[in-house]
């Protein structure tokens, strides 16, 4: 599925809008984004669902992280350290899974 095509239009994109605004919570509305996320990139390629986790959890525990540090100028200064190990890790997590793939391709490839 993608972005244009007349399956997101007429099935997917209207689910998630009206669902997302039944919903009463932040909370709520953040879990539904979350779910309808993977079930968007799963419809192209369900494995890198784990890839998305990962990343997902991530950011989570760095959003917490962001919460434990009173002082806004010491919250400031390990923001920035935070966010910047949070996006090194998705990259590192992402450049992984694409040389996995180059493997598997080149080997498949070399097999046959």
């Amino acid at each position: 599925m993608l972005f244009n095509s007349l399956q997101f239009l007429y099935f997917f994109l209207p689910i998630t809008y009206v669902v997302f605004w039944k919903l009463t919570s932040k909370r709520q509305r953040y879990v539904w984004l979350t779910i309808t996320g993977y079930v968007f990139y799963s419809f192209w390629n369900w494995k890198f669902c784990g890839l998305m986790a990962l990343s997902t959890i991530v950011s989570y525990l760095a959003g917490l992280g962001f919460l434990t540090w009173e002082s806004h100028r010491r919250r400031r200064g390990h923001r920035c350290f935070i966010a910047a190990r949070s996006a090194k890790l998705g990259e590192s997590a992402a450049a992984w899974n694409t040389w996995i793939e180059v493997h598997k391709q080149t080997v498949n490839r070399n097999t046959n």
